[in-house]
């Protein structure tokens, strides 16, 4: 082991004193070592194991090539002047290769001990770091190519002029500015570009400039090449010359014309005029990429003299080149550039793959590529040799390639290569650089098209804790253009959630306290009761952890909730209907189905019989009632119910209604008062559509009141409107249900009545049929067990007394006997039902039980009428008309449709296939009566 105390002593004695002051002397403070002639170190001072960041023990006995960066090793001084003779110095720039750090620069002074041949020979490196000045030399390159970028692409005009006015040097805005090109104006004198009367004020400002060095600023005139006049202030002044170099004068030229003549026709808007100085005088740096590319090919093939050159970038997958940037190049090597992604070895995929410089000297002396389908195709091509520089960033990212092409052999010198590999690291960083920012750019602007375009709300939260970990508020960072619309909230950048929503709940601010602590994401749907709005959150933390920031993005859904609310409720609605239906359908089925087994006793006597009948029929009736309101309901819910207004009597009318609702009252034990105006009331209404609204409002209070108590009908005249009022002294209606009364199948609370019939669409028809004609109906109660008040009140359908009232119908004896009649429907029981029926009226009947039976009995039975099932399977009823029709034997025949389905539209769809009447089923005995009574004479016996 070595004293480290007396290390200056021991490197004294351990080299030659006259090769160490001859060192010492070349390079005062160098790191020295001593090299033996295999090239192993055999001493090292300790300024040298310092500079290494190595101890002196891991020193001795390594080569010192290895000591150097791998692309620097070719710079071995030691082996590389094995022979130089004794006390010759040579000297080399190198970098040291130092273990998890930056390579050290340094300038490497040599010198040999002893002949050569000489075992015991050895030389002495001093080595000096020069880091910190190739450093400088990096910052001044950059500050250059930043000044240069700044000075062509500058949005002003800029020029560097001789002292004698003559341009040296001009950017494209001042180009543009004075419409010449850049030859043009780096062969003309400033003098030549300006106003004939401001030529001697300019040469002025250049000598007092060249005399006092002061920098001056003046308002001139330019002329352009067209003729125009260009006004302009000129900034001039004199950067300090370096060395040797003559002196120059840099001027700023601005363009103000546009100035100038805002100022003459706004002289006094000073507020116009500071803007457009600002906007004349902004800079906006910048460049175009290809340009920069150009730049570049065009400086390699000038450094290595090169006939033509192509930069390609990589492009996707392994060896995929894209062509960025070309000089010089023919189209036959343009073809070869693209065979050359085709998997063709060529130079360019080999320094591709080996990330180091290929140079081919001659493609028909070159081993690698001699006789290759790549030599013959260069050749071909004209191009001899070629040097292709792989473009490598300090990262180690390939990037692509830079080549040249020659016509003749390749004789590059070794310093011109080195050149170009520095202008490749260069453009290869250049490159990354650029990638990087329009790849951010690119980042960046799809962010932004994104924040800006979802209809989902976006934000990210700051969330502020208190000591103990806890919530406690936070704050709006980010927020998007439809975060205001989802929300509600305005102006929220910046402020608190609290600040917006006093009332906001405690249960926000845990749910995005836990997400900025643990990281874990949430998705929930929550109310804020202030705004009075549901939202649908999906947050998550943002960055690091240390922020505590989250995002958040959401939308109002509070419309969706109300939605699927309803849907619950109509859902609901709808299996307390179908609960009430079954209900409903069973009451008038059971004592039909218990007269029927009465009707099998033989024992039964007249009086009962013709009882159980009435009953029967009742029933029946009420069934027919509960299916019409159905169909009405569906009518109402496709838009396709109508009225047919016409001259009615409100009497009439209230008659009608009265009559159908009378067994309710009778059967109930409640009272019905009608009141009406004493004259004849003629109204233009649908007389069964406005009968059915009173009726429907009489049943309705005759439900919901019980035995002994009363209801009133009511019928006022005020101006051109008719008031129609049904009161009763029944269960009333609470105070929750009156703003949905009208909604279809709403009930009160059977607790609160005494029984209740019906499917709950009454008062919706009501409310319909109402409107229909222009009116509307209201409905009031002061509470549960106090009664209700249905108002109808229905606007300008009154007609006065004066007008003339319709006559009543002449009755006379009915004949409905005598006819042949033919029944056609696939359902016995029924066809034969009705077949029994009109036979007890003295018709002659036949009966069919499907279509083709149906046709070939009438064209035997020639019948004078035939009811015709519309719904038969194989051939239906419509099938059936149109063969009737289509004999001659069947045009006279009376054709009634018999059918279970009664809108308008079917009833005008059988009127279009031939049928002369529409029966809905159950067929109503009147309704057939009338039927039977207008056949004409002509067909009775």
């Amino acid at each position: 082991m070595t004293d480290r105390g007396s290390n200056t002593e021991r490197t004294a004695s351990s080299f030659p004193r006259d090769a160490s002051c001859r060192v010492f002397l070349k390079a005062s403070g160098a790191g020295v070592c001593k090299v033996d002639a295999n090239g192993r170190l055999i001493g090292a001072d300790l300024r040298f194991c310092r500079m290494l960041r190595r101890r002196r023990k891991s020193l001795i006995g390594q080569r010192f090539v290895d000591l150097l960066r791998p692309e620097d090793r070719d710079a071995d001084i030691g082996l590389a002047h094995k022979t130089a003779p004794e006390g010759e110095h040579w000297h080399a720039e190198v970098r040291y290769q130092r273990k998890a750090d930056q390579p050290l620069w340094a300038i490497v002074y040599g010198s040999w001990s002893g002949a050569p041949g000489d075992p015991s020979r050895y030389w002495l490196a001093a080595s000096v770091d020069i880091s910190q000045r190739k450093d400088a030399e990096q910052s001044l390159r950059n500050s250059e190519a930043r000044l240069a970028a700044i000075f062509d692409y500058s949005p002003v005009g800029l020029s560097e002029l001789s002292t004698q006015g003559d341009f040296l040097r001009v950017n494209d805005q001042l180009c543009r500015l004075l419409g010449r090109s850049r030859g043009e104006l780096l062969a003309m004198n400033i003098g030549e570009v300006t106003h004939p009367d401001d030529v001697d004020h300019s040469r002025k400002a250049i000598s007092q400039l060249v005399e006092t060095g002061s920098p001056a600023s003046l308002e001139k005139r330019y002329l352009r090449a067209d003729g125009q006049i260009v006004f302009a202030t000129s900034s001039i002044s004199m950067p300090e010359s370096v060395g040797q170099q003559p002196q120059v004068v840099l001027a700023v030229t601005v363009d103000m014309t546009e100035r100038r003549r805002i100022e003459r026709e706004l002289a006094d808007d000073l507020e116009a005029s500071k803007r457009l100085q600002a906007i004349s005088t902004q800079l906006i740096p910048g460049g175009k990429v290809t340009d920069l590319f150009q730049r570049l090919i065009a400086a390699a093939t000038d450094i290595v003299r090169a006939d033509c050159g192509l930069i390609h970038l990589r492009d996707g997958p392994e060896d995929c080149l894209r062509l960025v940037a070309e000089s010089k190049v023919g189209d036959e090597l343009k073809a070869i550039c693209e065979k050359e992604n085709s998997g063709m070895l060529t130079a360019t995929i080999e320094a591709m793959h080996q990330r180091m410089r290929v140079v081919v000297s001659d493609y028909e002396t070159d081993l690698r590529f001699a006789n290759t389908e790549a030599a013959r195709a260069y050749l071909k091509a004209g191009v001899r040799g070629s040097v292709v520089t792989p473009l490598i960033t300090r990262s180690g990212i390939d990037l692509g390639v830079l080549s040249n092409h020659y016509g003749e052999p390749v004789a590059v010198k070794e310093r011109d290569l080195r050149m170009l590999d520095i202008l490749a690291r260069q453009a290869a960083d250049l490159v990354e650089r650029i990638q990087s920012e329009a790849a951010l750019r690119e980042s960046e602007e799809h962010y932004r098209t994104l924040f800006d375009s979802i209809d989902e709300g976006f934000c990210i939260l700051e969330i502020f804790l208190d000591d103990s970990g806890k919530t406690v508020d936070s704050r709006f960072l980010q927020i998007n253009p439809a975060f205001e619309k989802q929300s509600g909230l305005k102006n929220a950048l910046g402020k608190r959630p609290t600040e917006l929503i006093p009332g906001l709940e405690s249960s926000w601010n845990d749910i995005f306290g836990s997400i900025a602590l643990t990281g874990k994401p949430r998705r929930f749907i929550s109310e804020v009761r202030d705004l009075n709005r549901w939202f649908a959150v999906y947050a998550f933390r943002l960055g690091d952890p240390q922020k505590r920031q989250v995002a958040a993005v959401f939308s109002d859904v509070t419309e969706h909730i109300h939605e699927q609310a309803a849907l619950k409720e109509a859902d609901r609605r709808k299996n307390e209907f179908l609960a009430v239906l079954a209900h409903e359908l069973r009451n008038p089925l059971a004592p039909i189905r218990s007269g029927l087994q009465v009707l099998r006793m033989s024992e039964i006597d007249k009086q009962d019989h013709h009882r159980l009948l009435i009953l029967m029929e009742r029933q029946m009736q009420h069934l027919v009632r509960l299916v019409d309101d159905l169909l009405d309901l569906s009518r109402i819910t496709q838009g396709k119910i109508h009225i047919h207004p016409e001259k009615t009597a409100l009497q009439d009318i209230v008659e009608s209604a009265v009559e159908g609702s009378r067994p309710v009252f009778t059967s109930g034990g409640v009272e019905l008062d009608v009141r009406l105006p004493s004259e004849t009331i003629v109204l233009n209404a649908d007389a069964a559509r406005l009968a059915q609204v009173i009726a429907n409002l009489l049943n309705n209070a005759a439900k919901y009141t019980p035995a002994g108590g009363q209801v009133w009908l009511d019928a006022q005249v005020g101006g051109d409107d008719l008031v129609i009022s049904v009161r009763d002294t029944g269960s009333g209606i609470p105070e929750n249900m009156l703003r949905n009364i009208f909604d279809p199948f709403i009930q009160v609370d059977e607790r609160l009545v005494r029984r209740q019939d019906g499917l709950g669409v009454g008062l919706s028809l009501v409310k319909t049929l109402v409107q229909l004609h222009g009116g509307n109906v209201t409905a009031h109660s002061e509470g549960a067990g106090k009664g209700s008040e249905f108002v109808v009140q229905l606007p300008r359908i009154v007609i006065h007394p004066q007008a003339e009232e319709p006559k009543p119908q002449a009755e006379g004896e009915e004949d409905l006997g005598h006819h042949r009649v033919l029944v056609v429907d696939d359902n016995v029981d029924a066809a034969n039902a009705l077949a029994m029926m009109l036979r007890m009226f003295g018709n002659e009947v036949e009966v069919a039980y499907s279509g083709d039976e149906g046709v070939s009995l009438a064209e035997r039975f020639s019948p004078e009428l035939m009811l015709l099932d519309l719904g038969m399977p194989e051939v239906d009823g419509y099938e059936v008309a149109r063969r009737i029709r289509g004999g001659p034997w069947g045009k006279s025949i009376v054709i009634s449709a018999l059918t279970g389905w009664g809108q308008d539209e079917d009833r005008q769809r059988s009127k279009e296939a031939g049928f002369d009447y529409h029966l809905v089923k159950p067929v109503d005995l009147g309704a057939l009566r009338q039927l039977l009574s207008a056949l004409p004479t002509s067909m009775r016996h």
